[in-house]
């Protein structure tokens, strides 16, 4: 039996230190901006419960407490404030996920095979 390993795989070109960066959101009345972190620039444990926790708050419908872990407190103030209704703050945060998932790319639909 070898110690070398029989398939390697090359990772030249592909940027393994990529994050999208923060999403602004517009306040009302053109007011400035409240700063969404990308949440994915974190180490992998943590990205993993931010995760863990968004996924069980978007399922129950109660995402108040994710809001308050994803956002610094002084940006939190200023999202309640500006967008104190439910359902403002649902979709704010769905549009703020779907560009940060845009990093990822697609992953498609159906096999690739199947033409």
């Amino acid at each position: 039996m070898s110690d070398k390993p029989a398939n390697v795989i090359s990772l030249k070109g592909l940027d393994l230190e990529s994050t999208h960066g923060p999403v602004a959101i517009p306040m009302p009345k053109g007011n400035g901006v409240i700063t969404f972190p990308d949440f994915y620039d974190a180490p992998a444990e943590d990205v993993e419960e931010f995760l863990d926790d968004l996924n069980n708050g978007m399922a129950t419908g109660k995402v108040s407490h994710v809001l308050a872990k994803w956002l610094p407190e002084k940006e939190h103030e200023k999202f309640r404030k500006a967008y104190p209704k439910y359902k403002a703050q649902l979709v704010i945060c769905g549009e703020v996920l779907e560009v940060l998932s845009e990093a990822f790319g697609n992953p498609g639909e159906g096999d690739a095979s199947e033409n």
